[in-house]
């Protein structure tokens, strides 16, 4: 009997050695693993990339379990195959969503080989935080726009979109504008400039939808693939288990309404220098 005792706690023992020197090999775990942390768009999750046994790099993030009280996951690491997006059968509206694990559940079983590294980590990381770098640091590295550069170019598009139909109404920039429509006048006067509020507005929104250009979350998502890509790290096949709806895509992937990242970028220059 103590025989086996000592097998399994020598088995015990060689797992943990295991796991401590080559199952984190991505990042190196005996060093505790780089990680990245997303911006408040994706609520600030912390995410590190690891070499799981037998299925390779995977992304884990830490979980804040707001989302899912009921599942308990506050604290935990999950694993996650990338950023996805799909319409609502509902609204029709495109949402941004962590593909989970396998594609459908976001607690992997107890058991499997993502439980016990997403435990070992959970482990390791409250005995010492993991070095970490903001996601706005891989974009600079890969010398690409950061998810903020991206937000103020989009407004900086719109802003220049404003003043030039303000303009084309008579007007010499929308500061004039608006300094017309906040000052008191007859009634006919201020229901044309509403109407002419409503028809800079409206001119804008579409520019921006024939430029077909991301906004900053859907940028940084885009960001977010291209690190997991880089890392091997990108679940596809996660992301087809997951993706049931017409139209549901990778961001930046090949099935992009937008184009593939290349086509995107190169969109977003074509803009900048319009601009």
């Amino acid at each position: 009997m103590g025989g086996l005792k000592n097998k399994m706690k020598l088995l015990l023992e060689n797992w943990r050695e295991y796991l401590n020197e080559n199952a984190f090999g991505v990042q190196g775990f005996n060093k505790h693993p780089q990680a990245v942390r997303l911006s408040a768009k994706f609520k600030n999750r912390i995410v590190a990339i690891v070499n799981v046994p037998e299925h390779g790099p995977t992304a884990f993030y830490r979980s804040s379990g707001t989302g899912t009280p009921e599942l308990g996951t506050e604290n935990m690491w999950l694993p996650m195959g990338g950023i996805g997006a799909r319409y609502s059968r509902t609204t029709g509206v495109r949402g941004l969503w962590i593909i989970k694990f396998e594609g459908s559940g976001k607690v992997p079983p107890e058991g499997h080989k993502m439980h016990e590294v997403g435990v070992r980590l959970g482990v390791a990381y409250d005995r010492k935080p993991f070095p970490e770098t903001p996601i706005d640091s891989f974009a600079s590295g890969l010398q690409i726009p950061t998810a903020g550069e991206v937000s103020a170019m989009e407004s900086a598009l719109f802003n220049k979109c404003r003043d030039d139909v303000a303009k084309q109404l008579g007007y010499s920039d929308m500061t004039t504008f608006r300094q017309k429509l906040g000052t008191p006048g007859p009634e006919e006067e201020q229901n044309q400039l509403r109407q002419q509020s409503t028809q800079i507005r409206d001119k804008c929104k579409q520019q921006q939808q024939a430029q077909m250009l991301p906004d900053a979350r859907e940028w940084e998502a885009i960001i977010i693939n291209r690190w997991f890509n880089g890392a091997k790290a990108l679940k596809k096949e996660w992301a087809d288990a997951a993706m049931t709806t017409d139209g549901d895509y990778l961001p930046g992937g090949k099935n992009d309404p937008r184009g593939n990242f290349k086509q995107i970028m190169d969109r977003m220059q074509q803009a900048k220098q319009g601009s």
